[in-house]
């Protein structure tokens, strides 16, 4: 398949897509472009991965390779976005921003301190590189789509710290979990918030 424009001259170029998921098993990402298809080729062993196409909903699209399609460790990989008439590709758009394939999946968190403000523990990455592609994220227990409500950012050691926002309530039920850049996530970690030992500060008496 060439990644040059075809067919109706009149039917407009697609965007770029963006690859937002990026590890061995599952490829994923954005298009602005409705009913198009994607396209993921592996720059590095000169493949296309999905010739075919993933199709676009809603905005965002995802394969999972198998077999001799799966990415090895460090592939580049690109995603083209083509428009589709009667069945067939017509229209690309330019390839997307390359991304190098991470196997790398990370542990689970370990959770050391769970107050209402600060949410404190350790992740077991011992490699800077890994580090710092490695952010711990937290959510409620009863969120099922596991909307964060505080991350680490990057790690920058195996040590991190979460101030949430909202603070959270002692007695409730958390979860963690850690996600590289790639998309690839660690088991959640459930932990329970717990009343902060540091002393509360008195209050001011009014004055008159």
């Amino acid at each position: 398949m060439s990644e040059e424009t075809t067919g109706n001259a009149s039917t407009p170029k697609p965007d770029a897509p963006v690859i937002t998921t990026y590890s061995t098993s599952v490829i994923g990402g954005t298009e602005a472009t409705p009913g198009t298809v994607v396209v993921v080729t592996n720059v590095t062993q000169g493949q296309l991965i999905n010739p075919a196409g993933a199709s676009v909903f809603f905005g965002s699209w995802q394969i999972q390779p198998t077999g001799a399609d799966i990415p090895n460790d460090g592939d580049e990989i690109t995603a083209t976005a083509w428009s589709v008439e009667n069945g067939n590709m017509t229209v690309s758009s330019a390839p997307s921003q390359p991304k190098t394939v991470s196997a790398f999946v990370p542990p689970s968190p370990a959770v050391t301190k769970s107050y209402p403000n600060d949410i404190e523990g350790i992740e077991n990455i011992f490699q800077p590189s890994l580090q710092a592609m490695t952010t711990i994220y937290i959510a409620p227990q009863l969120d099922i789509s596991r909307t964060p409500v505080g991350n680490s950012g990057h790690l920058t050691g195996q040590s991190w710290t979460i101030s949430p926002s909202p603070s959270r309530t002692p007695g409730e039920k958390m979860v963690a979990w850690a996600q590289t850049d790639a998309g690839a996530k660690s088991a959640l970690k459930p932990f329970t918030i717990v009343v902060s030992d540091e002393p509360i500060p008195s209050k001011t008496a009014a004055t008159e």
